[in-house]
């Protein structure tokens, strides 16, 4: 079995509802890692090309959350109304799973709000 992660990051502010210290805003620099897997390589010997996976990071997450406030970026801004929406490092995690979902093989996302806590969403 072969596994790849891709790492990124970004730098977003956020607040959560129920959570009293982190009710007021703050911002943190999220390290996104997205872990593919699979059996057999490509003719080139590849699992998958990083390049492409970061590029589609890049375009269906990392321009959508890097430098905005996430409690005013869809889903998470329904956060007001419904802390299930709050943009916690796991609801981050499952909307960058739910962004990549097409690529093949994708297992797991990891997402770290520092660099000693982390979450993860995966469907297995």
């Amino acid at each position: 079995m072969y596994e790849i992660t891709i790492t990124d990051h970004i730098d977003s502010a956020h607040h959560l509802y129920g959570v009293p210290i982190c009710e007021r805003p703050h911002g943190h620099r999220f390290t996104i890692q997205v872990t593919i897997q699979g059996k057999e390589l490509d003719g080139k010997g590849m699992l998958i090309d990083f390049k492409m996976v970061k590029d589609i990071l890049k375009e269906e997450v990392i321009d959508k959350l890097d430098h905005y406030d996430l409690n005013e970026i869809p889903p998470f801004s329904a956060s007001i109304q419904n802390f299930r929406y709050n943009p916690t490092a796991e609801n981050i995690a499952r909307f960058t799973y739910e962004k990549l979902k097409s690529i093949k093989g994708l297992i797991k996302v990891r997402v770290y709000e520092s660099p000693d806590c982390w979450a993860e969403f995966y469907e297995y």
